[in-house]
């Protein structure tokens, strides 16, 4: 066993250093979103983890497959039976243990992760309903009343994002910014996100709603402080009388008959 072993743990290593080495080139080249959220920056850290923790679990397999191959393989047909095998219990438990281990841990984080992206929203947050229908994205400032169909954001601001639907199931995606929430109709999901990159970026529907579905995407621009109380003063000035009805439409009309809010 001490050659599988071996070849199992200098391949790992290898193997784990050349992800360390290529994973932050690949991201600049834009393999991958760029992470423009604390919710994405989050998710960027546990997909490191779980790879990281997979590469000696993938290359053990593998090693010991490929090794059993060529070690244990007959020179020619058999003819008679072979040697009963019997298990090694020391290595089984050890198995039991690591995979236990393992399996923990990657639990651990991935709840941390969920419970970072449902944390209740802090007292200084953005308020914006999001309002889906075939096939487009509204977006309401609940703070000032006013409506826009292009998702204006303000750099390092936490933001409660709160996401309905008028008709069908829509899907509310924000790739950069690691935040993904169904539109349901008649019900409101609720999910906290802070944009920390300047930059734009596009909200895509990731439920198929319809002929139109693949061109339901609309503009995320993330701007600094003082950009986004520009475009709030600008927007508060300029919105036509009846433009807040939805912003001030209470939440039980969204809810409809069903009051479910999850």
């Amino acid at each position: 066993m001490r050659t599988p072993i071996i070849l199992w743990v200098v391949v790992s290593i290898a193997l784990a250093a050349l992800y360390l080495f290529l994973s932050p080139i690949l991201a600049q080249a834009g393999a991958y979103p760029t992470a423009a959220s604390d919710v994405a920056d989050s998710q960027v850290y546990i997909m490191q983890v779980f790879t990281l923790l997979s590469i000696p679990v993938f290359v053990g397999v593998v090693v010991f497959a490929a090794y059993s191959i060529f070690a244990f393989r007959s020179r020619g047909r058999p003819t008679e039976i072979g040697p009963q095998v019997h298990g090694n219990s020391k290595l089984l438990a050890w198995w039991l243990i690591a995979s236990f281990v393992l399996v923990t841990i990657l639990y651990v984080i991935g709840f941390d992760g969920l419970a970072q992206l449902e944390a209740a929203a802090p007292a200084s947050a953005l308020h914006v309903r999001v309002t889906a229908q075939q096939w487009i994205f509204n977006y309401t400032y609940t703070d000032y009343n006013i409506q826009s169909s292009t998702l204006y954001l303000e750099l390092n601001q936490p933001v409660e994002f709160t996401v309905t639907s008028l008709d069908v199931h829509h899907s509310f995606w924000i790739p950069e910014m690691g935040v993904k929430a169904d539109a349901v109709p008649g019900e409101l999901n609720t999910f906290v996100a802070t944009p920390n990159k300047l930059g734009h970026y596009t909200v895509r529907c990731m439920e198929l709603c319809g002929v139109l579905h693949s061109d339901m995407n609309t503009n995320v621009i993330v701007l600094t402080p003082t950009d986004f109380g520009t475009w709030i003063s600008q927007q508060m000035g300029a919105q036509p009388a009846g433009a807040t009805a939805a912003a001030q439409m209470p939440e039980a009309a969204l809810l409809g008959a069903s009051g479910k809010r999850s």
